[in-house]
């Protein structure tokens, strides 16, 4: 990419707006980014280890794309769903290029040595056809790299949102491995390897940095870290061919649920060559029954 001018089509999708009307997002960024350096170096020194230097790399979720000046890329493309923070990482980072896009729904036909998806798996309003996106964008040598947050930290991020000790909007769901490595699979990929990191997100004169070492030393301790960082490389026993060859059955369990019948229906996106939904009725008392064999 370089200097090149993206299409047309994504200068309309991410225009950035002017500085005084940027402001409140920008600002909002730089005052958590500052008041949590430790947490933000952390991550960046873990995606780092996981990234070589020189490679090209999509960033999913870049805000003002600091993280992505960190890595090192030898070409790069950042990808937010906030016009603001798109227009500040123009900005600051002109040696990158910068999308905004609605649920990082970019439109590219180029390939990277990496996608990283940034602490969006939970926010991403179709993460299974977000992924299926990615391993298009994924070389077939590539890989991904998701960062999110554990999810057995839920009760300590709501309670330090509450308190204003972290964004409010930033994991509005939180996914465990497990349910990353099977979504990850039908998009085509295989997770190869699960860290558990930063233990203790705040500096505290080094002894942040210390728990962090240590806890992580310890076993089943270690399955208790703040962050999660999920790395996935592309399936090559599953060309397209054999992909649409294969079939998936969808179970779902419903009681009293008449009205949510057909949208689930719909909802449900076409896997391989046939898509088999089989419902498990609980003596529904509102017709739920009638309304799954209308359907």
């Amino acid at each position: 990419m370089g200097g090149k001018e993206f299409p047309q089509r994504w200068a309309r999708e991410g225009i950035p707006a002017p500085a005084a009307a940027a402001g409140d997002r920008v600002a909002e960024l730089d005052r958590w980014r500052a008041q949590h350096r430790f947490y933000h170096s952390q991550i960046a020194q873990y995606l780092q280890f996981a990234i070589a230097g020189g490679e090209s790399v999509l960033l999913l979720g870049c805000e003002d794309g600091a993280l992505l000046s960190a890595l090192g890329a030898a070409r790069g493309l950042g990808v937010d769903r906030c016009p603001q923070l798109i227009g500040a990482a123009r900005r600051r980072h002109p040696g990158f290029e910068f999308v905004a896009a609605a649920d990082y729904a970019v439109d590219t036909d180029d390939r990277f040595d990496c996608v990283v998806l940034n602490d969006i798996t939970g926010a991403a309003d179709d993460l299974f056809t977000l992924l299926g996106r990615v391993r298009r964008m994924c070389r077939d040598d590539g890989r991904v790299v998701i960062v999110q947050h554990n999810y057995l930290w839920r009760p300590a991020l709501r309670l330090a949102a509450a308190m204003g000790l972290k964004r409010p909007d930033a994991t509005p769901n939180l996914l465990s491995a497990g349910d990353l490595r099977v979504l990850l699979g039908g998009a085509g990929f295989d997770v190869t390897d699960v860290r558990a990191k930063l233990f203790c997100p705040l500096g505290m004169l080094g002894l942040g940095r210390a728990i962090n070492w240590v806890a992580g030393l310890i076993p089943l301790i270690n399955r208790l870290a703040c962050v999660e960082i999920v790395v996935a490389r592309p399936v090559f026993a599953l060309c397209d061919d054999a992909r649409r060859r294969k079939t998936a059955t969808v179970v779902l369990t419903v009681r009293d649920e008449r009205e949510n019948i057909e949208p689930m229906v719909r909802a449900l996106p076409a896997v391989g060559a046939e898509t088999e939904i089989v419902f498990v009725e609980g003596h529904s008392t509102d017709g739920t029954r009638e309304e799954i064999e209308r359907v």
